[in-house]
C-alpha cells in the first residue's frame, strides 16, 4: 500500500478487498459501462473493508470524479 499522500490511484488487493482513494480525488464505481445507472463514490482518503454488496457484483465501469 503506498504511503499516504503519494497520489498513486485507487487500490485493491482483491474485488472485493480493501478499497482505498488515496489519489487525493474521489473514485466514482457505476452500475453501467459508460459512467452509467447506479454510482457507488468513495471521497478522498476514505477507507473501505469492501465496496458495499448492491453494487459490487454490479460494476461496470470507475473513474475518478
Amino acid at each position: 500500500m503506498p504511503a499516504r499522500g503519494s497520489r498513486q490511484p485507487l487500490r485493491a488487493t482483491s474485488p472485493t478487498g480493501d478499497q482505498v482513494d488515496d489519489s487525493g480525488s474521489h473514485t466514482c464505481f457505476y452500475e453501467h459501462n459508460w459512467y452509467g445507472g447506479a454510482e457507488f463514490k468513495i471521497g478522498r482518503w476514505e477507507r473501505w473493508p469492501s465496496v458495499p454488496s448492491w453494487i459490487n457484483d454490479k460494476t461496470s465501469s470507475f473513474k475518478y470524479c
